[in-house]
């Protein structure tokens, strides 16, 4: 699909829900550099639905973390799950992060980015995870979760639900990297803020 095309069925969508809404198969074949020009063509102010796989892991966050989904979508209306279009980068299949849960006010933060990662003991875990790889072993929570970080920022819900393991089998991997000096959590938003870049 060109480009033209995508922005024509995004401003179509717009101009008849108030918001931009996408079906499947167009998330699944929107490529990175059509993302981009998705978010440069349209306002930042205006809204787009996410896509269902991402709705998938909210309404699971719903049910296994309602503190933290409540301190996300809390006073959204029935149609909720919709965010600013200049996520949409983030939100394509193929790179697979999802919405970043990093602005929490109400309960602690666990958005991690390579910034977090500094110390010799990361990089001591992040090599020993890449040798475990290699040798076709299993990882440990806290080492997929260092090398998952060292690739792209990450919070852990979105970790929990794409690894199949409960959110304190998650929490319990960054209280170890914290207590082997491997990483630096930071859990307000304000904190936060100086390492997300988009």
């Amino acid at each position: 699909m060109t480009n033209k095309e995508i922005i024509q069925i995004c401003t179509e969508s717009y101009e008849k829900l108030g918001y931009i809404e996408l079906d499947q198969e167009l998330w699944q074949i929107i490529s990175p550099d059509q993302a981009n020009i998705i978010s440069k063509e349209f306002s930042s102010s205006m809204l787009i639905k996410l896509p269902p796989e991402e709705i998938s892991f909210f309404d699971w966050l719903k049910v296994h973390d309602y503190p933290v989904w409540l301190d996300l979508w809390d006073g959204a209306d029935e149609d909720i799950y919709r965010v600013g279009v200049a996520f949409i980068p983030l939100l394509i299949l193929k790179n697979g992060r999802g919405f970043p849960i990093c602005d929490l006010l109400q309960n602690d933060n666990y958005f991690f980015t390579q910034h977090h990662l500094l110390t010799d003991e990361s990089k001591m875990v992040l090599e020993s995870s890449k040798e475990i790889i290699l040798a076709k072993r299993k990882l440990t929570a806290a080492q997929a979760l260092v090398l998952e970080i060292s690739i792209a920022p990450l919070d852990i819900w979105h970790f929990a639900y794409r690894h199949q393991i409960s959110i304190e089998k998650a929490k319990a991997a960054v209280r170890e990297l914290i207590d082997d000096n491997a990483i630096v959590h930071q859990t307000r938003a304000d904190e936060l803020a100086e390492f997300i870049d988009f």
